[in-house]
């Protein structure tokens, strides 16, 4: 049901993909470089994969949550600020 995944058929643009890199983050293996800043950026936050996701996982709230770090790390695009701070 991913966006995402069904224009890019690859595991790591799936909501299992995000999670595994999510993980693989958190427990130092995976550095938050610009790859990983694009890959978690690519997800539309449609929460799909949260309604049918059969262990409940909030896979919206974690790409939510390490977008928060992709902000400190790298900043907020100029058009991204632009929308969200005129409003």
């Amino acid at each position: 049901v991913c966006t995402i995944h069904q224009v890019n058929a690859d595991e790591t643009t799936s909501p299992r993909g995000f999670i595994e890199l999510l993980g693989a983050y958190k427990r130092g293996h995976l550095e938050l470089d610009k790859n990983t800043k694009d890959i978690f950026e690519s997800c539309f936050l449609c929460t799909a994969c949260v309604e049918v996701c059969p262990n409940d996982l909030p896979t919206d709230m974690i790409i939510e949550q390490i977008r928060g770090e992709i902000a400190q790390k790298y900043g907020i695009a100029w058009y991204k600020r632009a929308f969200f701070f005129a409003t």
